[in-house]
């Protein structure tokens, strides 16, 4: 992410500048550049980096789970382009069990922040009992394609980055696992009284029937993967027409004839069946939403010329943070989930797949000069299950400002008071 300097405008004045919360001090843009190249990989060529100096980039950390271990900030994960590039001063302590990251970020009025997100996985055991698993998954920078190889796929996987949400997603990663060889079968995610319902067909085409151009019969399946690029979306030929809310999926086009024999909608609501080409129901899923697609990108707010003039790179005014939720609108809980929250998942595992949500048991300490020790208990803002490996994510995060002048943060620590 990143951090806008102080005075921004006058990109000469500012190309030398520390990010708000460092100080100010004037530096040799030629020599920071050189002792960057000579030091790091330098992934971004010249013909891609911003001229100098409204922004500058910081660091992305994962530590990993390591109880009193002080990290410095020379392990790096990955870092946005920028033409000077300043590492942060302050460590993170990561005291718990689990992954943790320190996220620079800007808010909507410009403050600079670093977001701890902090990710325990867990096994599920057939009883429903859930443990720590001995080899977690590691915090994710960015979304992980379906297809690495197609632009236009669905995510696999979320990233873990961005600021916080509104409530908890809750994403399933899998397939429909029948007991036996069918043509369709129903499943379903339950998450504390609200039930999800999802319909699987086996691969069906498009035909030209006495009624028009309507769905035909399903092939039968043991297993089907849940993914978007089997439900209702996708876009013409001429890519006139595009369903925003799943660019990656199957049905749209410009006339039904343009349908005849192509692959129809294999995962809709029970209550929203595609059986003619003319059917346009919302897309369905439990997978993860990626960042272009509706209605995340709703949620950004108006760019205009207004925005560029007066906020750029600052986020639009009416900016909705539930940008940043990554599931399906069916599967965002807002009051976010609790610990002990029931969760199951039907037909995706060959038994019933079904745990309450464990405590992370999780502190996170920010600690300033003038200000002391800030002490925050965070909520659960993701769960991402998978009920074929019987392993679930969960993941938390808490911001904190920098700050400025007498009062900048200078630690963050990730602890549990188990």
């Amino acid at each position: 992410m990143l951090v806008v300097f102080d005075g921004v405008g006058d990109e000469s004045a500012d190309a030398g500048r520390f990010p708000p919360g460092h100080g100010t001090q004037q530096v040799d843009v030629a020599a920071a550049r050189a002792a960057e190249r000579a030091c790091e990989p330098d992934t971004f060529p010249d013909q891609q980096r911003p001229g100098p100096g409204r922004l500058v980039a910081h660091r992305l950390r994962i530590v990993p789970p390591h109880p009193g271990r002080r990290v410095t900030p020379t392990s790096e994960v990955g870092r946005a382009p920028c033409d000077v590039y300043f590492p942060p001063r302050m460590p993170l302590v990561n005291a718990s069990p689990y992954q943790a990251a320190d996220l620079p970020w800007v808010d909507a009025e410009g403050n600079a922040l670093v977001i701890a997100i902090v990710k325990g996985t867990f096994v599920v055991d057939r009883e429903g009992r859930t443990t720590r698993a001995e080899e977690p998954t590691s915090l994710r920078v960015d979304d992980v394609p379906l297809d690495p190889d197609n632009p236009n796929c669905s995510a696999k996987y979320p990233s873990d980055m961005g600021d916080c949400k509104v409530g908890t997603d809750v994403v399933v990663v899998g397939e429909a696992v029948a007991p036996r060889r069918t043509k369709v079968m129903d499943l379903a995610v339950r998450v504390r009284e609200t039930t999800v319902p999802l319909r699987v067909h086996g691969e069906r085409v498009f035909y030209k029937g006495m009624a028009g151009v309507v769905v035909g019969p399903a092939a039968e399946f043991e297993r089907m993967p849940i993914v978007y690029e089997r439900a209702y979306g996708g876009s013409s030929d001429d890519l006139s027409m595009v369903e925003l809310c799943n660019p990656a999926g199957r049905g749209v086009a410009k006339s039904p004839n343009d349908l005849i024999d192509k692959p129809a909608p294999q995962i809709e609501h029970p209550a929203f069946p595609h059986t003619t080409a003319k059917d346009k129901h919302p897309p369905v899923g439990f997978a993860s939403i990626r960042t272009h697609w509706g209605p995340r990108r709703d949620y950004i707010g108006t760019i205009d010329e207004e925005w560029k003039a007066a906020r750029m790179p600052l986020m639009p005014r009416d900016f909705d943070p539930r940008y940043f939720n990554v599931a399906h609108p069916s599967l965002q809980f807002d009051p976010p989930l609790m610990p002990g929250d029931a969760i199951a998942v039907m037909g995706m595992s060959e038994a019933l797949f079904r745990f309450e949500l464990p405590p992370l048991h999780l502190v996170v300490r920010g600690t300033f000069d003038v200000a002391g020790t800030v002490e925050v208990r965070p909520q659960v803002d993701t769960v991402l299950v998978e009920p074929t490996t019987r392993r679930v994510d969960v993941v938390a995060r808490v911001r904190f400002k920098m700050g400025r002048g007498r009062n900048v943060l200078r630690e963050i620590q990730v602890d549990t008071d188990e």
